[in-house]
């Protein structure tokens, strides 16, 4: 894939004439001494709102927010706080319904959206290896939910009822959204996530470093494509052989977990590189269904309804975009 954004629809519902271009230019210390700004990392919620629609203005990057509230809409919600709970030591290759599996059977999951079928389960991928990190993530109803969940699997533990995904045992602990947050945007600098997932942009600690520029790092997303469509660059790596599935949980845990609510520091051209990565990994995975019979069980028309009506539920594409992309795809 070359780029993305050549075969773009009116995403948002307004078209900016810089949402394709990048941040031109990250935030100096000269900028940051400007807003009064000398403790980096340790900025109050509104200096760092300051700080942020300083670097956007002179970055000539418009936010969400920006494009949004003119046309009359308001804020997103956050949805509801789902608790977390990790899983360590897992098969590199496990479905999610293994991972569901290792709960009690009366678990209330998250629900994306509510209510449906589709759960909060995610699988980090270790983008510079192109592999599995063993390590996943569930989302329950609430943080008591994640917590009533660790108890009964360590006193089976206790017990000597051993809880194993495959060949591996798991390990279980109660984990937070920052965590999960700081998983799904791995690339993202200068960002603090807070218990509840809000991120929180501070400025860089050394002015030869960039700032935030972004919740989205392009090279990962064409890498995802890349092995989704099984090019010869990525068609030997432990993903494409292994585990063909993950590059589109990936795109699942994007959507789900993207920070819209968030808009006043949302770059309003990502919602746009979102679609396409979303185009493109849908469009391969179209392809791979009926044809692909050794991951058929895997790679599936339920697979792809479920990253539809992932699509269908972010805030940040337009009600034609999303109809448009249900219509091709569905």
């Amino acid at each position: 894939m070359e780029s993305f954004g050549t075969d773009r629809v009116s995403v948002m519902q307004l078209r900016s004439p810089t949402d394709s271009s990048t941040t031109s230019t990250a935030l100096t210390f000269p900028h940051a001494e400007k807003l009064g700004l000398t403790e980096y990392g340790r900025l109050s919620h509104q200096q760092s709102l300051d700080y942020h629609n300083n670097k956007l203005a002179w970055d000539h990057i418009l936010s969400l927010e920006a494009i949004l509230m003119p046309k009359g809409v308001g804020p997103f919600s956050k949805g509801p706080a789902f608790g977390v709970i990790k899983i360590d030591n897992a098969p590199y290759g496990c479905t999610r319904n293994e991972v569901i599996s290792v709960l009690t059977k009366d678990v209330i999951l998250a629900q994306y959206p509510q209510p449906s079928a589709y759960y909060g389960v995610y699988f980090p991928l270790d983008m510079q290896n192109q592999r599995a990190t063993g390590v996943i993530f569930v989302e329950v109803q609430d943080m008591a939910e994640a917590v009533r969940q660790v108890r009964i699997f360590m006193g089976n533990k206790e017990q000597g009822r051993r809880r194993r995904i495959g060949n591996r045992e798991v390990s279980l602990t109660v984990s937070d959204q920052a965590s999960l947050m700081k998983v799904v945007f791995d690339r993202t600098s200068c960002v603090k996530w807070d218990d509840s997932g809000r991120p929180i942009v501070y400025p860089p600690a050394d002015a030869s470093l960039d700032g935030f520029k972004g919740f989205l790092h392009g090279e990962d997303l064409k890498t995802l494509v890349s092995m989704a469509q099984g090019t010869a660059k990525y068609a030997r790596t432990q993903v494409a052989k292994e585990y063909p599935q993950r590059p589109y949980e990936a795109l699942l845990a994007i959507l789900r977990k993207y920070p819209c609510h968030a808009w006043e520091i949302v770059p309003f051209h990502e919602c746009n590189l979102l679609y396409d990565f979303a185009v493109e990994m849908a469009s391969a995975l179209r392809q791979q269904i009926g044809t692909n019979h050794q991951w058929a069980h895997v790679l599936h028309r339920g697979l792809l309804n479920e990253i539809i009506s992932a699509v269908c539920a972010f805030h940040g594409f337009s009600t034609a975009a999303k109809q448009q992309f249900a219509a091709r795809f569905g």
